[in-house]
């Protein structure tokens, strides 16, 4: 079964209040808007490029014209960029109402499927004098948190010169779903409690990242730039690059992000297990997350810990994609499904405390 047929899951969202509600909240500040230009976009992106020839500048998009935009007034500190995303550039800001399986931010460029939603924004300059590039960016995606671990594990490179250099905080894991759901970098934006609710309808976002990387001098530099789909067209994933940042000097570090927002009241406790061969967590390959961002891996521990809280959510190690988890976050005894939409907790495979 593919993900468009899975059966949507029912949450109840028990003694829980809000003071403020998606559907009260005044319109977002955030925009984006489309804009596949190459002279638009690299006025945008360009700061100081001392060292380097301005005039051999080579900028090229590659894919859908719908995924290409800049933006204003986003969530993630950048202010002011260039988007891409492996769907439509305008869907990204707004209220973020749903949270698995949805469909709010979900194109599939033609042709459907992967093929379609590889999108690149590729630049050819040469260096006279400089040493590094420097570059600030947030990943973002529909994707996250359910769909880690899968093969739906939507991805984000910067090749400099055929070397990628999209690095998490850490300076060594690259940048995908999977990586960034088991990363102290994530942000989860889960409708009523998520820190930008009112601002975009992505489900989860990586705090500001950093690249830099070296040049070759007396020569033509390459930068690719790419997001993708892997293993179907929906479900979109973005990156926001700050506007600015392209330098060869570093650029400041960036504010602090918003990552507070209310405890996510289920998946408490331990009693975490699987059936043999289902591709979903067990207790030696579980970890957790909570809406803050800071989250916890427990390889070879007693089952996925949530703490007595039951603040946080378990997190598939990659897997065949054979067993994928999509869980209802709000409310306590939230049932989880498989991608085969068999249910979780019902019938021995899967037992979860709440």
């Amino acid at each position: 079964m593919n993900r468009s047929q899975a059966t949507t899951v029912t949450i109840i969202i028990a003694l829980a209040t809000y003071s403020l509600s998606p559907d009260s909240a005044q319109a977002a500040s955030f925009t984006a808007t489309q804009e596949n230009d190459p002279n638009t976009l690299i006025s945008k992106l360009l700061g100081n490029t001392t060292g380097l020839d301005t005039s051999s500048f080579q900028v090229q998009t590659i894919g859908n014209a719908q995924a290409f935009g800049t933006f204003q007034n986003d969530p993630f500190n950048l202010k002011s960029g260039v988007v891409l995303s492996t769907g439509k550039v305008t869907d990204l800001p707004g209220i973020n109402r749903c949270y698995t399986s949805c469909t709010d931010v979900s194109t599939d460029f033609p042709p459907l499927g992967t093929s379609g939603d590889r999108i690149q924004l590729r630049f050819d300059f040469v260096d006279n004098t400089a040493d590094k590039l420097y570059f600030q960016y947030v990943f973002g995606s529909e994707e996250l948190p359910e769909w880690a671990g899968s093969i739906y594990n939507d991805r984000f490179s910067l090749q400099l010169n055929g070397q990628n250099l999209a690095y998490l905080s850490d300076g060594t894991t690259t940048v995908n779903i999977t990586n960034l759901a088991r990363s102290q970098d994530l942000i989860l934006n889960p409708p009523n409690i998520g820190p930008a609710i009112n601002e975009t309808k992505l489900d989860g976002y990586s705090k500001p990242l950093f690249f830099t990387g070296n040049l070759q001098k007396g020569k033509t530099n390459t930068l690719l730039v790419t997001i993708e789909d892997l293993g179907d067209g929906i479900y979109d994933s973005a990156v926001f690059l700050k506007a600015g940042t392209l330098s060869t000097v570093k650029p400041p570090d960036i504010p602090n992000v918003p990552t507070s927002c209310n405890p996510i009241p289920v998946l408490g406790g331990t009693g975490f297990t699987r059936a043999p061969g289902t591709g979903v967590p067990s207790t030696s390959d579980s970890g957790t997350l909570n809406c803050s961002g800071s989250n916890s891996s427990n390889p070879g521990g007693n089952g996925g810990n949530g703490g007595g809280g039951g603040s946080s959510i378990p997190v598939p190690e990659s897997s065949s994609g054979l067993g994928i988890l999509t869980f209802g976050i709000f409310g306590a005894g939230a049932i989880l499904k498989h991608k085969n939409n068999q249910t979780l907790g019902n019938g021995g495979e899967e037992t979860i405390a709440t």
